[in-house]
């Protein structure tokens, strides 16, 4: 039976109300962004809807969110532990993982409920398309990775392969389905209109809590301090580096960097880390410290260590992705050297709003060293402020959550 909800009734009550069902693979803050964002977005829904549900992974401490009220009903699921450095295995988690969400659908979401959701793991926008064809429930997708373009931009699956059609063709439908689509980037919400997708789609873009991450003169940074970097223009890559980060791109660019003062920073984790060690062993005379994510005291501290802060990707993510790092880096009022493609959300936002950074084209490391060693002749006390001051008109928390809430009840609004 559909749509079973009596443990949920008895705690929430008001049966008649339409439970707004958030359903994520990540829902712990500490565990990565989208963990961050989805535990901000569970708190804000709950205080705007009387019957709210999160259905999420067990392995997540949930219990120590302050989403976990009197409003909100938790439904875990069994983690599925695999391989995650191992293709196959890795398909066969996610798949296990995304069956176990869709069982979790049947058994509790009713017509007309609506399920908030991410696109993490991959096969759960495939598994809500179709229980939405049994239960006739609402449904919004908030849009941070899309697949499977981004299998193609790795370079796992060539847009020419049979089964990346395959893929394209059934995720479009998923996408479709959506009664409304929140997209994070412009660059992305021209995606979808280029694949036809006909359902709303509503762009909101990334945002940070402003008081959670504090500006920091970058004198008084002690990680700057410990390094001896003092008298260095400090270029810094925060959070992963993956096989999307354009990684390699950015260690030519190294070599080829002529100012001194130009140093470099890598304080985070991922599968390239142990790349940019190994080139850091190999060219001592270049400033190169790295900083794993367990040894750093907060994430304020890891913001403030720098001058210039790097967002990074390979080309061809336009529109597939939107590195959040860029808005934790406005936050801490550090400029940004996005090196992505011309037309990406974080290229746009540097040209729309001066004296937030400067752009470089993936793969043209020649250029990507030209532009370094002419910001490190840059008075950069110059822009002192700007970043801050357009991450709290632009990209602060409290409205980007006021505008998801506002959004749910219009779908909801559409199904009375």
């Amino acid at each position: 039976m559909f749509g079973e909800n009596t443990e949920m009734n008895c705690k929430l009550g008001n049966l008649n109300a339409p439970t707004v069902f958030i359903v994520s693979e990540y829902v712990d803050p500490q565990l990565n962004s989208t963990g961050y964002y989805w535990s901000k977005i569970i708190h804000g829904v709950s205080a705007a809807f009387s019957r709210v549900a999160v259905i999420c992974p067990e392995g997540s401490k949930f219990e120590q969110y302050p989403f976990e009220s009197s409003r909100v009903f938790v439904y875990p699921i069994s983690e599925s532990s695999y391989k995650k450095n191992n293709l196959l295995f890795r398909l066969f988690g996610l798949l296990n993982l995304s069956s176990k969400f869709f069982v979790k659908i049947l058994q509790h979401v009713r017509r007309n409920d609506l399920i908030f959701s991410g696109t993490n793991p991959i096969f759960l926008l495939l598994c809500i398309a179709l229980s939405k064809k049994f239960i006739h429930f609402k449904w919004v997708l908030l849009v941070h990775d899309v697949f499977p373009d981004n299998l193609a931009a790795a370079g796992i699956l060539r847009k020419s392969n049979y089964f990346y059609q395959f893929l394209d063709s059934m995720f479009t439908l998923a996408y479709q389905s959506a009664d409304a689509m929140i997209v994070i980037g412009r660059d992305m919400e021209a995606l979808f209109r280029k694949k036809q997708i006909t359902g709303q789609l509503i762009y909101q873009p990334n945002w940070v809590n402003k008081g959670e991450i504090i500006p920091i003169n970058r004198k008084q940074s002690a990680l700057i301090q410990n390094l001896g970097w003092d008298n260095k223009v400090v270029f810094q890559f925060f959070g992963n580096a993956g096989r999307l980060q354009g990684i390699d791109n950015l260690l030519n660019a190294i070599t080829k960097v002529m100012d001194p003062r130009a140093a470099f920073l890598f304080i985070g984790e991922g599968s390239e880390f142990e790349m940019i060690q190994k080139f850091a062993d190999t060219h001592p005379q270049k400033p190169i410290a790295i900083i794993a994510n367990k040894d750093l005291n907060s994430r304020n501290a890891g913001l403030a260590a720098c001058d210039v802060a790097i967002v990074s990707l390979i080309a061809g993510m336009q529109g597939i992705g939107v590195p959040s790092k860029s808005y934790f880096s406005l936050a801490a009022d550090r400029p940004i050297l996005g090196v992505v493609d011309v037309n990406s959300e974080v290229a746009q936002m540097i040209r729309q709003y001066d004296g937030i950074g400067w752009h470089c084209d993936p793969d043209k490391p020649q250029e990507l060293a030209a532009l370094i060693d002419t910001i490190c002749k840059i008075d950069l006390s110059l822009n002192i402020g700007k970043a801050r001051r357009l991450m709290e008109e632009k990209y602060d928390e409290a409205p980007a959550i006021g505008r998801y809430i506002a959004s749910l009840k219009l779908v909801l609004a559409d199904s009375n």
